[in-house]
């Protein structure tokens, strides 16, 4: 038979990644999202997390290897400095659109030390008394 005329299969990235979220950390932030309704026409391989501290002016690309977890922790980040993330999700055939976080996320550093500042005996007990220690951006709510 004759030669068919040639034929080009739909390639299609995967649609977005949904409800992209962000929790910080220490210097850190947990970033997760779900992952996209539409894989595109191949499985997702990959998602691709970059995070932006001006706004999203610039983004820099969190590398944390090939792997199709719903989830990153982003290291490295500055205390006090509030970020956003985008997520987007890869298959053979290219990212989707980026997802950005609804609302900046600000690294910050624990609650210091309580300092003790005097201990009284009771009867079965004993009293402490102590200073209250810096929260670095943070309200405390308790002492263990």
């Amino acid at each position: 038979s004759a030669l068919s005329p040639v034929i080009t299969p739909n390639v299609l990235p995967p649609g977005p990644p949904r409800n992209v979220a962000a929790v910080r950390g220490d210097a850190l932030a947990t970033v997760t999202w779900d992952p996209p309704l539409d894989p595109g026409t191949a499985p997702v391989w990959d998602y691709w997390v970059q995070y932006s501290s001006n706004g999203g002016a610039t983004w820099t690309t969190f590398f944390d290897g090939i792997r199709s977890a719903t989830g990153a922790t982003v290291t490295g980040l500055t205390n006090g400095t509030p970020y956003l993330f985008r997520v987007a999700a890869v298959n053979k055939n290219g990212p989707s659109p980026w997802v950005v976080t609804s609302t900046a996320v600000t690294p910050l550093a624990r609650a210091s030390a309580p300092t003790i500042t005097s201990l009284t005996a009771g009867d079965k007990l004993i009293n402490v008394t102590w200073t209250t220690p810096n929260g670095n951006g943070s309200t405390i709510t308790g002492y263990v």
